[in-house]
């Protein structure tokens, strides 16, 4: 089914439905819930002039972001019942549309200090607490199997309650972060659902995770592991695997790519022509060869990019998160260190 063919008004009167209530809107593709657009949350805007400027027939995205709105995404049925049951409360009027998907409902609210310092939160089959640079597809919008994004409640936004914030937060977990230098700066181009499509990977949104289906270096799911997949936060890029014995439990993100590139290991047999990578603005700086000391220099410079680790081989082993090359010494003893991502 043709979604544009099916939705009869424009993608600035959809974003008219959110802008009038102060919500900052960005174009997702006609008919889908995805947005390509680079660095979309730095683009969001209630500005008609430049909502004008989006293709006609994009579908909309109500961003979630501090200071603004939350939304609370079901994703079962039943839901708000259920709130209101343990809570012991009554969920406040406030605006309410109609998922094109699975029909269950966007609840939207206004930020309070309490729901800013929760965060994004995910609760898996039963909903996504949508908060810091997170979208819901706005209403009007159509996808392609005919699934029309309708508001049910057309009451003014609602402060969200404190007890409200509570029971998220004992009925969620909070958004995975990785750890300080395990992820990679990325081009301002990349766009990592394409990158993941590339590769035939099924994935989950769930906050700043790409959970897949199935761990990509096993090409299994691993029964212990419900959170393999990538991290994207809109500026780096990271890989994760919890699975014990798994050789991707110890990979980089670059390693992984690379692991997928290889015809040998992968069915994919043109590797992703994308950019995925931050382009390198500074030369690096060379250091003479000597038996000691250049480890912890390099460390000291480019703390971000290398770790080390204890080897007897020679050498440092470098790499832009794409792959590696060796530099060798000329004359030395075997180093303490070997740098490696």
């Amino acid at each position: 089914m043709n979604s544009s063919a099916q939705n009869n008004t424009t993608f600035a009167e959809r974003a008219a439905l959110l802008t009038s209530r102060g919500i900052p809107v960005v174009p997702v593709n006609a008919g889908q819930k995805r947005c390509t657009v680079p660095d979309w949350p730095k683009l969001a805007t209630t500005d008609p002039d430049l909502l004008n400027r989006w293709p006609s027939d994009s579908n909309t995205a109500a961003v979630c972001l501090p200071g603004g709105i939350c939304v609370l995404d079901a994703d079962a049925a039943g839901l708000v019942a259920r709130i209101e049951q343990d809570a012991g409360e009554t969920m406040p009027q406030t605006f309410m549309v109609k998922s094109g998907g699975k029909g269950f409902p966007h609840i939207y609210f206004t930020h309070t200090e309490r729901s800013t310092a929760l965060g994004n939160r995910h609760a898996q089959g039963l909903f996504d607490f949508q908060a810091d640079r997170k979208y819901v597809v706005g209403p009007g919008s159509v996808l392609e199997n005919g699934g029309v994004y309708e508001i049910t409640c057309d009451a003014p936004i609602a402060p969200i309650p404190a007890w409200m914030c509570d029971w998220i937060e004992s009925n969620s977990e909070a958004e995975k972060r990785l750890s300080k230098g395990t992820t990679v700066p990325v081009h301002p181009d990349f766009d990592i659902d394409a990158l993941l499509e590339h590769y035939g990977l099924v994935y989950d949104v769930q906050g700043k995770w790409y959970v897949t289906d199935v761990c990509p270096i096993a090409g299994h799911k691993h029964e212990q592991s419900t959170q393999t997949g990538f991290y994207f936060d809109g500026e780096t890029f990271g890989f994760h695997c919890s699975g014990g014995n798994c050789a991707g439990a110890g990979m980089t993100v670059g390693q992984v790519i690379r692991k997928l590139n290889d015809p040998q290991e992968s069915k994919i047999r043109k590797p992703y022509a994308g950019p995925i990578w931050k382009e390198l603005t500074e030369s690096p700086r060379s250091f003479p060869y000597t038996e000691g000391g250049n480890a912890e220099r390099l460390v000291a410079e480019h703390a971000n990019s290398f770790g080390y680790l204890p080897t007897i081989r020679c050498g440092f082993s470098m790499t832009d998160g794409g792959g590696s090359s060796m530099l060798q010494p000329r004359s030395m003893q075997p180093p303490r260190q070997r740098f490696v991502t």
